[in-house]
């Protein structure tokens, strides 16, 4: 007899044919054997005439196979009648068992290796702006990225700065220095009749009135000396008090007038004198006293006036402490005589 396809006999004296086994088949009448299904295919029932190819995520590595093998995660293949799976590329993953094709590594993400079911997420201090990355990207100066996975970095604030690459902080601008804008790779100092006392600052303040700064990067300005003043903001050097002017406290926005009975001769004064005998100031503001005048005369210091000399007296010259006695006054006095017993 003759068996029909899908089976056979293996002696022709048997009266009965097998069915052909899974993972084999035949499609000729009268066949003794069934054929084994073919690497890349299978055949999953009894009595086939034909195999099946592997769909496209599944292989079959052996012949004879009754079912395919599907990819493990990290490995596709997208054909039918497989021999085995491709390892996904670098830049690629897939975590699914059975895949046709592997997946790109989604932005924030990286993956430098072969046959992978995950990729990683980028590291702090880089980012991925793309897919199917090998390797993150650094963030740049003037930027940085504390978390993980990102897609982008954060510029630095004003206030703050970074001259590195792959930071995870900006640094903040430290006292005397500041940056105005954000995504500055470093601070600026503050320039001369400015200062900067705080961290972090976006910018710097100018000197008070009573202070002044001539270096760059102050963190605080130097309070005028005794004798000297500022009287506007954002000076670099304080003003020296003029003559007849004083100034006993630091850091002042102004100098004040002697008063009178008191002179100053030269700038820079912390305090005024007073004027000597035979010399007087009736004003306020008073760079030399003056001298008193002939006919008169001053015995004190600090005096706002002479005094006229007073009968029987004179002054024949300018600046005299007292007056002089007159001869015609002298030679006008009676004498007494004294008798002694």
């Amino acid at each position: 007899m003759l068996c029909r396809p899908g089976t056979f006999v293996s002696d022709p004296g048997l009266s009965e044919c097998v069915p052909c086994a899974k993972g084999s088949f035949t499609a000729k009448n009268g066949t003794q054997t069934c054929t084994l299904c073919l690497k890349g295919q299978f055949q999953p029932l009894e009595s086939q005439t034909t195999c099946i190819s592997c769909a496209k995520g599944r292989f079959s590595s052996v012949t004879g196979a009754a079912d395919c093998v599907d990819c493990q995660p990290g490995t596709a293949v997208n054909i039918t009648g497989a021999l085995q799976c491709d390892p996904c590329a670098e830049g690629y993953f897939e975590h699914q068992p059975g895949a046709a094709v592997c997946s790109l590594c989604p932005k924030g993400t990286f993956n430098p290796n072969t046959q992978r079911s995950t990729c990683q997420n980028c590291p702090g201090g880089r980012f991925g702006n793309a897919t199917g990355l090998t390797q993150c990207f650094s963030c740049a100066p003037g930027s940085s990225q504390s978390q993980t996975g990102q897609t982008s970095c954060v510029l630095c604030s004003a206030g703050s700065s970074m001259d590195l690459t792959g930071q995870l902080t900006c640094v903040l601008c430290s006292t005397g220095k500041f940056s105005a804008l954000n995504g500055s790779s470093q601070c600026t100092p503050c320039p001369s009749t400015q200062y900067q006392n705080l961290p972090g600052q976006s910018r710097c303040s100018a000197c008070p009135k009573g202070k002044a700064s001539s270096a760059t990067g102050a963190s605080t300005c130097i309070d005028c000396l005794v004798g000297e003043f500022a009287n506007r903001t954002g000076l670099s050097a304080c003003f020296n008090c003029q003559p007849g002017e004083f100034q006993p406290l630091p850091a002042e926005s102004s100098c004040l007038l002697c008063p009178p009975s008191s002179y100053s001769p030269s700038p820079s004064a912390s305090e005024c004198l007073l004027c000597p005998s035979g010399r007087y100031s009736n004003r306020n503001g008073t760079t030399q006293c003056t001298d008193c005048a002939i006919g008169s005369a001053q015995l004190l210091n600090g005096q706002t006036r002479c005094d006229n000399c007073t009968s029987g007296k004179f002054a024949p010259v300018t600046g005299l402490s007292s007056c002089e006695v007159s001869l015609s006054a002298v030679d006008s006095c009676p004498f007494v005589l004294l008798t002694i017993v």
